[in-house]
């Protein structure tokens, strides 16, 4: 079942076929994220226009998933040393850009980092805040974030 999210509301899809025929109406980007966490167990987010987020980024040509997702994790927060642990679901959701409705599908990968870098947003993303939050808080940023991301974590 494919499910994507538009702001609270979400589309299911019982099948590829149907996916691709609500697939037409948008344009379509593949991108690449990672649920990263330190050696003391915390969770990596960005702030991004006011909203808690985890770093993600569209796949450049010729480009993995995974690598794409350490790209975009090192390139938003400054963090380089990422032991790919395991690749995750996928997420979908839309938002507009400019005219047009753009349809974004996600990878998403479990990521550990064992040093302790400076964190450092890439503001030139609009990234205004990068955080390692503790364990116990992390349902607190959740309701700061997008639905997309919420599921995720839901249990």
């Amino acid at each position: 079942m494919i499910r994507v999210h538009d702001d609270e509301q979400y589309h299911e899809f019982e099948t590829e076929e149907s996916f691709q025929l609500f697939l037409r109406n948008y344009m379509f980007i593949q991108a690449a994220g990672g649920i990263v966490y330190n050696s003391k167990n915390e969770l990596l987010m960005i702030r991004k226009n006011e909203k808690w987020d985890l770093p993600k980024g569209k796949i450049e040509t010729n480009e993995s998933p995974e690598i794409t997702a350490i790209r975009e994790i090192s390139e938003e927060t400054g963090v380089k040393n990422l032991k790919l642990i395991k690749p995750l679901s996928k997420t979908y959701y839309i938002y507009p850009l400019g005219e047009q409705q753009v349809l974004k599908e996600v990878t998403w990968f479990l990521f550990q980092s064992d040093k302790d870098e400076p964190l450092q947003p890439q503001t030139e993303e609009n990234i205004d805040d990068v955080k390692w939050v503790k364990r116990d808080k992390i349902n607190e940023f959740l309701k700061m974030s997008y639905p997309s991301v919420r599921t995720l974590f839901a249990k």
